[in-house]
């Protein structure tokens, strides 16, 4: 593992540096082949020891540093070189062995940040919001079919992780958190920088692809009040009088979906909208999402909890709803 680490450190120390073109393509549709023979290793590892899975929790602690490296060279490749990915006609025109390369590339970075620790993700925050900053990027189809994963991925990390599950080995994955961060102080100054540039991501998310953004917020929400709405598992009760309390999973649940829910409804353009006449693609797009929002609305209307903390949270969501 340990040269596997710096092996990637030689190359983000390359990836820093202005490659030509044809270095910079060489790289990107070289890695992907190289991070599954190192899969397959570690599975071989894993099943040589014994253990049931390359995915299960003691080869994640043990291989963290490495993903960890992994996440952030290679977010580091795609935001220091931009200018290669709008420059090149094969990728503006969405076809050709270039652009393959890149969405091949994207797919792995977006695939990485299903991890089970929030630092994965973290780390390409900015290349996420670079590429969606792009208009020209943007225009093209190569970010579109991971937008999906990347903003599940942080909608799910910026739920607060209760650190007293951790110490006291509560939580599924306790001793990759203890891993992750050395303690509750050093994850709370890293979710705080996490929330405050997840706003721009949601925004840019909700601006340039206003139908996945619904939809996929649209099925959060569902999923929550299918699990949560009555303040199931009521834990962490206030036990003078059996309330949910702020730690309780439901109410951590609830305020993870705040922020996403608002900056995505903020950053939705205003012709997905409004009642004006546009090409079929607009109008398709806002035929889609505007029953979505209106399914949203109607969910939180009709969300009557008992619980004083989750009356909280439905004001709060009814207003950032509301607009």
């Amino acid at each position: 593992a340990n040269i596997q680490v710096l092996s990637v450190a030689c190359l983000q120390q390359l990836s820093m540096r202005k490659l030509e073109q044809d270095q910079w393509f060489r790289i990107i549709s070289s890695l992907p082949s190289a991070l599954f023979q190192a899969s397959n290793a570690a599975a071989k590892r894993a099943a040589e020891r014994g253990l049931p899975s390359p995915h299960c929790l003691e080869m994640l602690v043990e291989q963290l540093e490495f993903h960890k490296s992994v996440s952030k060279m290679g977010s580091m490749l795609i935001s220091a070189h931009l200018a290669h990915i709008t420059t090149d006609k094969d990728i503006a025109s969405g076809c050709g062995p270039k652009f393959e390369a890149v969405s091949t590339y994207l797919r792995l970075l977006s695939e990485m940040m299903s991890h089970q620790s929030g630092v994965i993700c973290g780390d390409q925050m900015n290349t996420w919001i670079g590429l969606l900053r792009d208009p020209a990027i943007v225009r093209t189809n190569v970010v579109t079919p991971h937008i999906a994963n990347v903003l599940v991925a942080y909608m799910t990390h910026i739920v607060r992780i209760r650190w007293e599950d951790v110490w006291d080995q509560n939580h599924s994955y306790a001793s990759l958190i203890e891993a992750s961060w050395d303690d509750e102080e050093e994850y709370e100054e890293w979710l705080g920088n996490l929330r405050s540039k997840a706003t721009q991501l949601f925004r840019s998310i909700g601006a340039t692809e206003p139908e996945i953004s619904v939809t996929v917020v649209h099925s959060k929400l569902r999923n929550l009040m299918a699990a949560h709405s009555n303040g199931e598992p009521r834990d962490h009760l206030n036990t003078e009088n059996n309330e949910l309390t702020v730690k309780s999973t439901a109410c951590c649940e609830f305020e993870g979906i705040t922020q996403p829910l608002d900056n995505i409804l903020h950053g939705l353009p205003s012709w997905a909208m409004d009642n004006g006449s546009y090409d079929e693609k607009r109008n398709k797009v806002r035929a889609t999402i505007r029953p979505l929002l209106a399914e949203i609305a109607s969910m939180i209307v009709n969300w009557n909890p008992n619980d004083v903390w989750l009356k909280f949270r439905r004001t709060i969501t009814w207003r950032l709803a509301r607009g």
